[in-house]
């Protein structure tokens, strides 16, 4: 018996664990189809920009050559420019953030101090490397 329940719950372990990687597929599926219309939806627009890279990569092929493109893709928008100076990494900077969705869900806010180029998520770390001083994006 101690045998038969053991069994049981080891199947009914390995069952939960497979439905909830399918339904995290499902997830994955759903944002990435709701991601690419809101990405396409900015083509359009005029006030968002491709993040400019001091080095750029070879990203995509159009018409049987690539093309040299943003390292990471990331896109941002204006709010207020700055007139400051540019940090360099090595600086230790002071950011105030808010992180949003492409639904204007708001995920994340707060204020970090940072020596630039340690730790960080490498995009947030991308952005404020190439923001002078008081911008806004």
């Amino acid at each position: 018996m101690k045998k038969l329940t053991t069994l049981s719950l080891l199947l009914l372990t390995f069952s939960l664990m497979f439905l909830s990687s399918c339904l995290e597929d499902s997830d994955s599926r759903q944002w990435r189809k709701a991601n690419e219309a809101f990405m396409e939806g900015l083509k359009d627009s005029t006030n968002i920009f491709a993040l400019e890279h001091r080095d750029s990569i070879i990203v995509a092929e159009k018409g049987g050559k690539y093309e040299a493109g943003p390292v990471s893709g990331i896109l941002y928008q204006e709010i207020k420019a700055g007139h400051g100076e540019i940090p360099v990494i090595g600086q230790m900077v002071s950011v105030k953030y808010t992180g949003w969705l492409y639904d204007n869900t708001q995920f994340d806010t707060g204020k970090m101090t940072f020596k630039l180029g340690e730790s960080t998520i490498d995009g947030f770390r991308e952005v404020v490397e190439r923001m002078p001083v008081g911008a806004r994006w």
